[in-house]
């Protein structure tokens, strides 16, 4: 240590070693070897080149970073990932609104024959599980080899319209519901995990409470082994790219038969039935058009938010 009032010149070969090591600082009172470290590290950080910095921090980071500030890794980190994020979303849609439009034909269904089966099942649990919440029994649920299906519960006699319309209601909404709710539990690997498991449990347990079809029979368990056999053994990429699928499947579920919502009936396992927004129009008197219009809405509302809060850090 020492006290020195005079700038110290480079190239001085009687000076101190940690003296010569800058030429520009100057020393006004005793100094440890630590401090005087860190006073160097500080003016190397302000020599560096502003502009250039900001334009990479505002290209990588946007208006979080400032020029005096390093950019973090987990900035750049986090911009990459946002990106890839925004590209799984478009994929997913588009995936989602192909799935649609191949529902309308025999051929896409065949083609989307899982998915086709998957849907039914969604839809009618949902049916099943909203005449149990509104105490009724939930008798069977039949899923046809054309990829229809319908969901029997037990309807008092005194029954009231009301619980007859959230019944009704609850094919179309509660699938969106529960896939809106997978999507958002993608944000973590946990939480992503427990998920497709619970998932996996529920298609395998459902089999042989309620399925009363050949089909379901058939279809049902070995989508369920499928499910859990990736969120026993698949990877983090794939569970999270499998459960907002599976979410985004069930959201849009309803869209199935397209038809289907948005008239007064349409054919289930070779027999003409009343559609859900029907039946609900039948209790609350607006048009069907009117109820398939304010559930595809809400749908899609489920959908945004579901997304937003998965995609959120």
């Amino acid at each position: 240590m020492w006290r020195t009032g005079c700038r110290i010149g480079r190239g001085v070969a009687s000076a101190p070693v940690s003296a010569i090591l800058r030429s520009d600082v100057r020393l006004t009172k005793p100094t440890t070897r630590s401090e005087y470290r860190r006073r160097l590290r500080s003016e190397e950080r302000e020599a560096l080149e502003p502009a250039e910095f900001t334009r990479t921090c505002h290209a990588l980071a946007g208006s979080a970073c400032r020029p005096d500030r390093p950019l973090r890794l987990e900035q750049l980190m986090s911009s990459s990932l946002g990106h890839d994020q925004r590209q799984r979303v478009a994929l997913l849609l588009g995936i989602a609104f192909g799935s649609i439009l191949l529902w309308q034909t025999r051929f896409g269904s065949l083609l989307l024959y899982p998915f086709t089966i998957l849907a039914t099942w969604f839809h009618e649990m949902g049916h099943g599980i909203a005449a149990m919440l509104a105490g009724r029994g939930f008798d069977r649920l039949l899923i046809f080899a054309d990829g229809s299906g319908v969901a029997l519960s037990l309807r008092p006699a005194d029954g009231y319209g009301l619980v007859d319309a959230l019944v009704a209601a609850g094919g179309p909404l509660g699938p969106a519901i529960a896939g809106a709710l997978l999507i958002v539990s993608s944000r973590s690997p946990g939480a992503t995990r427990n998920a497709l498991v619970v998932l996996g449990v529920a298609l395998i347990l459902s089999t042989p409470i309620w399925v009363r079809s050949l089909t379901g029979w058939l279809v049902l368990p070995a989508l369920g082994a499928a499910i859990l056999f990736l969120a026993l053994r698949g990877s983090r990429p794939w569970q999270a790219f499998v459960i907002q699928l599976i979410g985004v499947q069930a959201c849009i579920s309803v869209w199935k038969q397209f038809d289907y919502l948005f008239s007064a009936g349409g054919r289930v396992g070779g027999e003409l039935q009343r559609s859900d927004t029907a039946a609900i129009a039948d209790v609350l008197l607006l048009p069907y058009w009117f109820w398939g219009a304010t559930i595809s809405a809400a749908i899609l509302a489920l959908l945004w938010w579901s997304f937003t809060l998965a995609l959120r850090r």
